[in-house]
């Protein structure tokens, strides 16, 4: 989630601490420090997928 300079970033296994999707957007808002409620048309949201290799 970018909105000019405030970015915040969740790798997708996140989603397993937040499974509600509201709930999981709030937290990206959070970490990007904009208010829960922030909307604009600057708001941009991308989404990525990760391989895990097992742990170190």
């Amino acid at each position: 989630m970018q909105d000019g300079d405030r970015r915040g970033v969740f790798l997708p296994s996140v989603w397993e601490r937040f499974p509600d999707a509201a709930q999981f957007v709030d937290q990206l808002k959070r970490k990007a420090d904009v208010a829960p409620d922030h909307w604009s048309d600057s708001l941009r949201v991308s989404r990525f997928t990760a391989e895990s290799f097992g742990a170190l």
